[in-house]
Parts: structure tokens; C-alpha cells; sequence
């Protein structure tokens, strides 16, 4: 048995991938590692500092939510 590990980056090119192996009886397994953008990573990083600061022990859900919707757009 051989083990095959093939890095993609377009998610169009999985879904073909996918549909030849699947034709030729290949077994296989998808791995998808999440990758945190840049803006993620900061404002992550925010929150931590704000929190070992002392400052912000208790914030309104609805800031919370709109900085995880703004990581995220």
C-alpha cells in the first residue's frame, strides 16, 4: 500500500480529484487544515493582550460577534 499526500489550493480542483479516484476505487481521506488570515491573527492577538491587560473582562457579545464577522470579510 502507498500513501499519496497532494497539497491543492483550488477548491475546484478537489472536487475532479475527487471524482478520479472515486472512478478508479482508490480509498482516500481529506485532510483540510485551516489557515487563519492575517487579519484573523491580529485581531486574535488583540483580544489576548486585552485580556492579560485586564481591560475588557466583561464585553458585550454583539462587539464580540461584529470583530469575528469583520476577521472574517
Amino acid at each position: 500500500m502507498k500513501t499519496l499526500i497532494v497539497n491543492i489550493d483550488n477548491e475546484k480542483d478537489l472536487v475532479v480529484l475527487e471524482e478520479i479516484l472515486t472512478r478508479f476505487g482508490l480509498n482516500y481521506r481529506i485532510n483540510t487544515d485551516y489557515q487563519f488570515s492575517e487579519s484573523e491573527i491580529q485581531a486574535l492577538l488583540k483580544t489576548k493582550q486585552e485580556f492579560l491587560q485586564g481591560k475588557n473582562s466583561v464585553r458585550n457579545w454583539t462587539d464580540i460577534e461584529q470583530e469575528l464577522n469583520d476577521a472574517y470579510n
